[in-house]
């Protein structure tokens, strides 16, 4: 056999056994420039599979044995010159036949010598500590914290990112060779618009270890009102917002808090607690519900100003008043009497109502005392006269509304009904029609407790030149001056009944007409302004009176609580009762108070809910309750082979579920204790389902994209294209090889180069040259 023959048939089957292989090909580049004569090695679990050198475009190719591959295997690539080293991961996909793999360049600590012998080496494997991160920080804070990463494997170079958008890293890149320790600083910037609450995230390091990381978001709450006492009703003015006292018990305090006239949000506030309403905290530090009064700590996540026009009516200034005076309010409305004085304070006692026991309130020198739901005494001086605590105060007195305050030394007589066996002898006052104002023309009511009218008798206005106008037949007619004081006092005089005194302010237009008993369905028109109200009777037949219902939610799920909202003209509507018919037929009946009356859902199914109240027409509305609805959360949410995932089940509000029956492609899987399951990808795609009991089951496909390759973005099939390429370089090798052919002369030696490129050769593929003797 021809030697020259079997050497280019040795050649030719040693290209076709390389081209039929799976190629790992790509550039090897420093500071973005190609790098020339680097030298590329293939491992595979310490293997080395193959290795390449690069030509001056920095490109290389390996082409390793199908044999030795399995497809989502992920090959080191380590890629060296001089001092420089850097690495990178293939993904091997068998059915693309290749994979497209460019490897950057760094300098390194440690001189690596370039030979053509190999030693095996470990894959890189990291450890960092702390494990964790957790981090308290108030909206618009800043913080860092170090990760300490030791490398316990081969020289790697770590990219770190996170999921979180307000963390950043100083490095952004670097280098860590083997045995080493770096730190990396993890610098956290929380926006000032941030929400309150508890954010979760990981840092990425390069896909060789996830940290997890938990920032809890605080807001600067600034204290608007310090441990002050409030009674049931009052409220509080605090620039565009309202808080409102609805009810004070001995378990709670309920407190609702208003924006611009608009309700935010209404909830019940326990002691020694802190309820987050809107901007504001409320801490509810004593309950006393014998004097339905709670005394609040009140803070804002702005400096909110409370406004000293609170109190907006000024009843007088630096007036004296001396021990044993009576202050009498809107003729026995309420009563203020200065009991006795100190050197620092004087003792009020305070009469809500003119037959309870009076309230004793201790006001000091130079301080705002705050008497009831709506007047303010601010004491300036005393003069105590002995002992005894005879003296006086000169003080200023305001109030939230209008009153005429009268001085008496005398207790006040009581203008009160309960000095008669019954109310027949009381009338009661309220304004038909026109509004008080300068000039206007006011037309007035004059009814009895039974809501009959007074046939006849006077109505008298008090007002500098006072007004007297004849009632016929419960009506007074009145044409006011151009000029007017508010409040005003009217008052009613009737034969066989009592004189009724009532106060008015101006611009009003219906106070005191609730105060009326009005029936919808006793045969009369109940109209006014073209609107059916309670308390107004004109004439004719109607509809009952109807109020709006509002339910939320609509479709609940169990365990919610369900919130039933009755108005009637956009005002809250109590003491509508509310029967609430459960799926399996048990019924629940509520009174709504403010408006509103709550419950929560026990049972699965249709709720039937009816709101009925005396005068009005009955409403009922059903709601059906839903399966709470499960997210199955995945980090990193686009993972590649070899990763570590972490999944959690999370509820509607966001919460962990920590005891959610979890499967991965078939396979159950236990959380953690923080509700956590994590596993490594080494499969094309996984599909992930969640269930729990009164829960909806979800499932989650993710899919593993795999790398692109050149073939691939050229849009055609990689087989055919590899072996068309194949194919043309075997026909090129060929050619060359028979138009470089030429005999050796007698005595000629074959050359040193190619008895070494045959010696690699036979290393390779195992076959003994056989020369012919001569």
């Amino acid at each position: 056999m021809d030697v020259k023959k079997l050497y280019i048939g040795l050649i030719i089957l040693y290209l076709i056994g390389s081209v039929t292989g799976y190629q790992i090909y790509g550039k090897v580049l420093y500071n973005s420039n190609p790098q020339a004569d680097a030298r590329v090695e293939a491992y595979k679990d310490s293997t080395l599979l193959g290795y390449d050198y690069t030509n001056p475009n920095g490109d290389y190719i390996i082409t390793i044995d199908d044999s030795q591959l399995n497809d989502g295997d992920i090959i080191l690539l380590v890629a060296t010159y001089s001092n420089l080293i850097g690495y990178n991961n293939a993904l091997i996909n068998k059915s693309q036949g290749s994979s497209n793999v460019n490897i950057n360049l760094y300098p390194s600590s440690t001189t690596t010598t370039t030979t053509t012998t190999t030693t095996s080496t470990t894959l890189p494997h990291i450890t960092v500590s702390p494990a964790s991160l957790d981090v308290s920080l108030y909206s618009g804070e800043t913080t860092s914290r170090t990760l300490l990463i030791t490398n316990i494997g081969n020289i790697i170079v770590i990219n770190p990112s996170s999921d979180l958008g307000w963390i950043s890293f100083s490095p952004q890149s670097f280098v860590i060779n083997p045995n080493e320790q770096k730190q990396l600083t993890v610098n956290i910037e929380v926006p000032e618009d941030a929400d309150e609450g508890d954010y979760t995230g990981n840092i990425y390091l390069s896909g060789y270890a996830i940290v997890p990381i938990t920032i809890h978001v605080l807001k600067q709450y600034y204290t608007i009102i310090d441990s002050e006492w409030f009674s049931e009703g009052e409220e509080i003015n605090i620039e565009d917002y309202t808080i409102k006292i609805v009810r004070v018990s001995s378990v709670y305090a309920k407190i609702r808090v208003e924006e611009d006239g608009e309700e935010i949000d209404t909830k019940k506030c326990y002691e020694d607690e802190e309820t987050k309403i809107g901007n504001f905290k409320i801490i509810v530090e004593k309950l006393d519900s014998d004097e339905d009064k709670v005394r609040l700590t009140i803070k804002a996540t702005e400096e909110y100003e409370v406004f000293e026009n609170f109190y907006q009516y000024t009843l007088f200034e630096n007036e004296e008043i001396k021990t044993g005076t009576w202050l009498d309010f809107n003729y026995g409305s309420f009563y203020i009497y200065l009991n006795s004085v100190a050197d620092t304070g004087a003792r009020i006692d305070y009469y809500p109502t003119p037959s309870t026991t009076p309230h004793v309130v201790t006001c000091f020198i130079n301080e705002d005392c705050k008497i009831g739901n709506d007047i303010l005494l601010t004491i300036h001086d005393i003069n105590r006269i002995n002992y005894a605590g005879a003296g006086s105060i000169i003080c200023d007195l305001k109030s939230k509304k209008q009153y005429l305050v009268y001085k008496t030394n005398v207790k006040p007589t009581e203008i009160s009904t309960q000095q008669q066996p019954s109310n027949s002898g009381k009338i009661y006052i309220s304004i038909a029609a026109g509004r008080i104002a300068p000039g206007a023309k006011v037309i007035f009511y004059v009814r009895d407790y039974e809501n009959n009218p007074i046939r006849t008798g006077t109505l008298t206005i008090d007002l500098p030149e006072p007004i007297t106008v004849d009632i016929f037949e419960g009506l007074a007619t009145v044409r006011f001056p151009e000029t007017i004081e508010c409040p005003l006092l009217v008052t009613a005089s009737a034969p066989g009944y009592q004189i009724s005194p009532q106060v008015f302010s101006c611009e009003v237009g219906e106070l005191y007409s609730s105060k009326m008993k009005g029936n919808c369905s006793d045969g009369q028109k109940n109209c006014h302004h073209g609107k059916c109200e309670v308390g107004v009777d004109c004439g004719g037949p109607c509809e009952p009176c109807k109020f709006s219902m509002e339910i939320s939610p609509t479709n609940p799920t169990k365990n919610e609580t369900v919130t039933i909202t009755v108005k009637f003209e956009d005002e809250p509507l109590d003491d509508v009762t509310i029967t609430v018919t459960k799926p399996s037929g048990n019924t629940l009946t509520l009174t709504t108070e403010d408006g509103k009356a709550e419950f929560e859902v026990d049972e699965d199914g249709t709720y039937t809910i009816k709101a009925e109240k005396e005068d009005f027409k009955t409403v009922t509305k059903e709601i059906k309750t839903r399966e709470k609805k499960l997210t199955i959360v995945v980090s990193p949410p686009n993972p590649k082979i070899g990763d570590t995932v972490m999944v959690v089940v999370r509820d509607e509000r966001g919460a962990i579920i920590k005891d959610a029956t979890v499967t991965i492609n078939g396979a159950t899987y236990s959380p953690d204790k923080s509700g956590i399951i994590r596993f490594q990808i080494t499969q094309k795609s996984y599909t992930i389902s969640a269930s729990k009991p009164g829960y909806a089951s979800v499932s989650k496909t993710i899919t593993i994209a795999p790398p692109t390759t050149i073939a691939q973005q050229a849009g055609g099939n990689i087989d055919w294209w590899w072996w068309g390429i194949g194919l043309l370089l075997i026909g090129g090798i060929i050619y060359m090889a028979k138009k470089s052919y030429k005999p050796l002369e007698k005595g000629e030696e074959i050359p040193k180069k190619s008895l070494q490129t045959l010696d690699e050769i036979k290393d390779k593929i195992d076959i003994e040259p056989h020369f012919p003797e001569k």
